[in-house]
């Protein structure tokens, strides 16, 4: 039926007919449009010609426990000042929301900032799933709200498809799990935020709980030039939030709680900044960080503590962190990487939450090689650092922390949690490593043709990172040369004992 054949009145269209067309024109509504109205029906214009016009401060389309709802090539036009949802999707009582359709444009009816939320989908007593959302909402407080209300409710595989949000005073996409409910397994894909308000407020692009949903083709911009834009808040507590995924994409913005970035996986690009005119780190930098792929041996509780080792220091669990206590020079605490050559030629990034009362440096050991990060920790208070990565040889990886090269003993760390992901940058990602430096003066007695040189660094120092220089003439010894480097040491090596005259060397390490 054309609405026009009920002389424009949507309510009675609907009560004769499950479809209703709409053309070029405006049609008016002042009522709720319910289950009883919306149960297997369509409304189906021609784009943003076919326009419905929403008066009053209303829930337009109130879909309680309604199925195979199809709403599509509509613009719904929306009074500033209503503070209600445009699609309430509810399961309650009333039944379970699936297979429902909407595709349209949302925005008020002047332009204007307004105060409405486009699409909430509530699950109370029943679930929501199989339903398709694609939908640009502009000038909104709220975009797009999933949420769970009692205990077993559930909102899942739900696909959002080429939305589109921009110029919102709240959050743009929020996911509110509660305790013992489930938002779960939804697919969102070719998202676009668009932070617009120049308002003086604080502004969030995603606002994120649940478990296992998929963001992908992510597009997140910051064009305001006031206020604080977060893309991404991952401040929820006492509910569940972790393995949320963001694959592919480009989003500015800040993120608030980032080190609960721990819990999900991210592949994506980012520029981080509060609003657009700031210049800093104002430039698109890749983030691949996730939560640990061998959460059994690097799980957030240290449950499995037979699984790390401690060399030239003690451990043991304080709850659910690790203390660590330096018992002598170079104290190391680690685990293996096992697998290795699951790993090998990828890059991986280590990432824990220490604090210290010296500095200690987060390492990635793999042959011959060693990595530390650049920021050490050295503060009583908990901070997260990270070191990177590429694993270039199947042979075992050790990952963890090793204390400075003068702390003195007794140095304690403390480990809140330790991941590792794959990928080469983390939250505190493009800061130079800073080299471990070590120096001395050793000599070869007159008898013998090479002399230990026990530098007490706790790693295996590559040959082209030790220099030598001869500081007497050496004797009868005409040529010398570096061998057999290991953890801690390494030898100098003269062709013939020096004879009469002692051999000697200044050595230094830079690594």
């Amino acid at each position: 039926m054309k609405i026009s054949d009920a002389n424009g009145d949507l309510s009675l269209a609907l009560s004769l007919s499950k479809i209703v067309t709409i053309d070029a024109e405006t049609v008016i509504l002042s009522n709720t449009l319910d289950r009883e109205l919306l149960y297997d029906a369509s409304i189906i214009g021609i784009g943003n010609q076919s326009i419905i016009k929403v008066i009053g401060n209303i829930n337009p389309f109130d879909l309680q426990g309604t199925q195979r709802c199809n709403i599509k090539e509509v613009k719904i036009e929306i009074d500033a000042n209503n503070e209600n949802d445009v699609f309430k999707i509810t399961g309650n009582g009333l039944g379970e929301c699936i297979n429902n359709s909407i595709s349209c444009t949302i925005n008020t009816t002047t332009n204007n900032q307004g105060k409405f939320t486009g699409v909430r989908l509530t699950s109370d007593t029943s679930g929501i799933y199989d339903n398709n959302i694609n939908v640009n909402i502009e000038n909104c407080k709220n975009g797009i709200v999933l949420e769970g209300i009692t205990t077993d409710s559930w909102v899942t595989h739900n696909l959002f498809y080429g939305c589109c949000i921009k110029r919102f005073t709240g959050t743009a996409f929020l996911i509110q799990e509660n305790p013992s409910t489930s938002i779960i397994n939804n697919i969102i894909t070719d998202l676009r935020i668009i932070d617009q308000v120049d308002d003086n407020i604080e502004k969030i692009g995603i606002r994120l709980s649940g478990m296992s949903n998929v963001f992908s083709n992510l597009q997140i911009f910051n064009d305001s030039t006031t206020g604080i834009f977060y893309w991404l808040d991952l401040s929820a507590t006492n509910i569940r939030s972790y393995n949320n995924s963001f694959i592919v994409g480009g989003v500015e913005g800040l993120i608030k709680d980032e080190s609960n970035m721990v819990n999900h996986y991210f592949n994506l690009n980012i520029v981080k900044r509060p609003y657009s005119p700031t210049t800093f780190d104002n430039k698109f930098q890749p983030i691949r960080y996730g939560k640990s792929f061998i959460s059994n041996i690097l799980d957030n509780n240290f449950n499995r503590i037979e699984r790390y080792i401690g060399q030239n220091c003690s451990f043991g669990k304080i709850s659910n962190s690790i203390k660590i206590t330096q018992t002598s020079q170079f104290g190391k605490f680690y685990t293996n990487l096992l697998e290795p050559s699951k790993y090998f030629g990828k890059y991986v990034t280590l990432t824990m939450k220490v604090k210290s009362n010296y500095k200690v440096f987060p390492i990635i050991v793999n042959s011959e090689i060693s990595f530390l990060h650049g920021t050490p920790n050295y503060t009583q208070d908990y901070e997260i650092i990270s070191v990177s990565k590429k694993i270039d040889n199947n042979n075992l990886t050790q990952v963890g922390l090793v204390f400075d090269v003068n702390a003195p003993i007794g140095s304690i760390a403390e480990i809140d949690w330790m991941v590792v992901n794959e990928g080469r940058l983390s939250p505190n990602e493009n800061v130079p490593n800073i080299p471990y430096k070590a120096n001395g003066i050793v000599k070869i007695i007159d008898t013998e043709d090479r002399v230990p040189v026990n530098h007490g660094l706790p790693f295996t120092i590559p040959l082209d990172c030790i220099n030598i220089s001869p500081i007497n003439n050496l004797g009868q010894a005409k040529k010398w040369w570096i061998d057999s480097s290991s953890e801690g040491s390494f030898y100098i090596v003269v062709d013939s004992a020096p004879g009469a005259m002692e051999a000697k060397f200044a050595w230094s390490i830079e690594y």
